[in-house]
């Protein structure tokens, strides 16, 4: 990124970044560096295999390999969202990426590394364009991108995440046309339910982005 060096996906700040671009946000660690935002262009490197240059020679004796637990391919995907709302479907990301990413056109990568990079490329390139275009549409009408809020809203187990991108002017008639019908809308912190149909998500607070949970409807 910016000429930089490459980044492992084992450092936490490469894992925070891929996430604020998975979750369609700009990333945190450029806020401070571009508080308007910057277009990306992303250039896909997938098929290049990347070279670390040695800084040292050789170890010339004999090696000998240290036993270590690796994340798991079930493991990496139990780490994405289980569904993702999009145009009004819920979209199972882990059984789509897992069957693409894995089980599809090529062999198996020669790293977990790397079979964990690619799963994380296939998930954000799109991500990638959208704010790209986002930030695109803001250079030319800066309130264009005040529009769209992102909620993040928890299962009641907490072990599923929908994701749902919305205009600041639905309400919450339209957030629960959603496949959420049995379940009361409701946030922690305040701790709060939804349950006026026809206030905005603006009206409510709701913007520019917020995490929910579901709860079950209390009759």
């Amino acid at each position: 990124m910016f000429n930089g060096p490459f980044r492992s996906f084992k450092e936490p700040s490469t894992q925070h970044c891929m996430q604020d671009f998975a979750d369609g946000y700009f990333p945190s660690e450029l806020q401070s560096k571009f508080p308007d935002g910057i277009p990306f262009q992303v250039s896909d490197r997938r098929d290049v295999t990347f070279q670390e240059r040695k800084l040292y020679a050789d170890f010339p004796g004999v090696g000998q390999t240290i036993d270590g637990s690796r994340l798991t391919v079930e493991q990496f995907l139990r780490k994405l969202p289980r569904n993702v709302i999009k145009g009004g479907k819920v979209i199972d990301i882990r059984e789509e990426i897992g069957d693409t990413s894995l089980t599809g056109c090529c062999a198996p990568p020669a790293s977990l590394f790397w079979e964990a990079s690619e799963i994380i490329m296939r998930l954000t390139l799109a991500h990638f364009v959208l704010i790209g275009h986002r930030l695109k549409v803001k250079e030319k009408n800066r309130s264009s991108l005040d529009t769209i809020t992102t909620l993040r809203i928890k299962s009641e187990n907490g072990e599923q995440t929908y994701i749902a991108k919305m205009l600041f002017s639905e309400t919450v008639r339209e957030l629960r046309s959603q496949p959420l019908v049995d379940y009361d809308i409701v946030s922690s912190f305040p701790q709060q339910v939804y349950s006026d149909l026809d206030k905005t998500l603006e009206e409510y607070g709701l913007v520019p982005n917020a995490m929910l949970m579901l709860q079950a409807c209390k009759h």
